[in-house]
């Protein structure tokens, strides 16, 4: 079982750290607002979604913490090891993807970026997912 103290000042510092990333997109578009034209809404609307998901799933963690709940077990390490795995492995393919079409076309530079950082952390939550429903974890390598 994790110790609950050290697990609240990572929630703690993370949290924070979430805090920080709003405020500096809260900043960029108070100094620069003809970025609220096209692209801002879209970036505005996915910081609030992935906050609020983070949000949940950390408040749910802190609820199950104060009432005595094992937090993390062998099982869980396994899964979030294996996800990111995963998630690497995929996200380096993506990148690649990302700079052929970088290459096609250079109109789209910003909305690649954008998803060059979005996609490794959206398919580290899919693969965690659905490694949790499936519980599929082989000891031998892919």
């Amino acid at each position: 079982m994790k110790e609950p103290k050290s697990f609240f000042t990572k929630m703690l510092i993370i949290i924070l750290i979430l805090a920080l990333v709003f405020a500096g997109c809260l900043m960029i578009f108070i100094k620069n607002p003809q970025s609220l034209t096209m692209k801002g809404p879209i970036i505005v609307v996915l910081v609030i979604m992935i906050g609020l998901v983070f949000t949940i799933m950390t408040w749910r963690q802190f609820k199950d913490a104060k009432r005595g709940k094992i937090i993390e077990d062998e099982m869980t390490r396994k899964i979030e090891l294996r996800a990111g795995y995963y998630a690497f492995r995929f996200s380096i393919f993506f990148w690649i993807f990302l700079m052929l079409i970088n290459l096609i076309t250079k109109d789209y530079t910003d909305e690649l970026l954008i998803l060059g950082v979005l996609i490794p952390g959206l398919l580290h939550i899919f693969w965690k997912l659905y490694l949790t429903k499936t519980g599929n974890l082989n000891e031998k390598q892919d």
